[in-house]
């Protein structure tokens, strides 16, 4: 994980964190719109996020596969530390 994170996984990572939290700041807004403070704001536009240098440690991996289904499903215990996250949300106001 360690070689790969910085030039593959991050980015992945970090488009599925952006779509993803895009997606929640936008369910926000329709559910909370009324309420301050979100009242004061039309949009939120998540411009970037990154998880920094470290890649993430995997302190527990099961792999299960289902033939059935032709899927094979990872759980994982995963510990992130990080001093280089980052996320730039542009708010539009009303």
């Amino acid at each position: 994980v360690g070689a790969l994170w910085g030039p593959v996984l991050e980015k992945h990572v970090a488009a599925i964190a952006t779509e993803r939290l895009q997606l929640i700041l936008n369910e926000v807004l329709v559910k909370a719109g009324a309420k301050k403070p979100w009242k004061y704001i039309e949009a939120v536009a998540v411009e970037e996020v990154t998880f920094g240098l470290v890649p993430p440690r995997f302190q527990f991996c099961l792999a299960r596969y289902d033939p059935a289904r032709a899927v094979l499903c990872l759980s994982m215990d995963i510990n992130y530390v990080s001093s280089g996250f980052q996320a730039v949300l542009t708010p539009r106001l009303r």
